[in-house]
């Protein structure tokens, strides 16, 4: 039972938290986090987000309930500034996103699942990167789009295993 209950097998662990804040630091990212759900979930965003051109705000969550994944509820970097250049969000994006499959990597996660929600023209441009530039960008890291019966047109699901067991 103590095995069981240990918080280091079951999510983010000041240790994993700690992967994942170095994996950003070498991307000139510094992140607030707040962990929940017996650390089996966590809101995350960029320390001091308003000054910032660009920032991540996001949602993870690992499941333990078998091989570990890697959830991806939430990634979206948000455009702060007018004079942002779209090529400046998708690098940022793209940078971000390469980061968090190091830090899966590291820390043993089997297979990240990462959701995209489309948005319509208006929501856009807050947020820095379309629905199909985040295609491409899952395409260059490796990830294959998921497609299930049932899934919702509004949202797409990519999946990139990292380990084969």
């Amino acid at each position: 039972m103590k095995i069981y209950l240990d918080d280091n097998l079951r999510g983010f662990s000041p240790s994993s938290l700690k992967v994942l804040s170095d994996e950003m630091s070498s991307a000139g990212v510094d992140l607030q986090h707040q962990v929940y759900s017996r650390n089996g979930a966590m809101n995350v965003t960029t320390r001091y987000a308003q000054n910032r051109r660009m920032y991540l705000n996001g949602n993870f969550r690992i499941d333990t309930n078998g091989l570990p994944e890697l959830w991806l509820i939430s990634f979206d970097v948000i455009n702060n500034r007018i004079d942002t250049t779209p090529t400046e969000l998708r690098s940022f994006q793209y940078q971000l996103l390469r980061r968090v499959v190091n830090f899966a990597e590291k820390v043993g996660i089997y297979r990240i699942n990462y959701f995209v929600t489309r948005t319509d023209s208006g929501q856009h441009k807050n947020m820095c990167v379309s629905a199909e530039e985040t295609m491409q960008t899952c395409k260059e890291l490796g990830f294959k789009k998921f497609t299930r019966c049932g899934s919702d047109s509004s949202q797409l699901h990519f999946v990139k295993t990292l380990l084969s067991y």
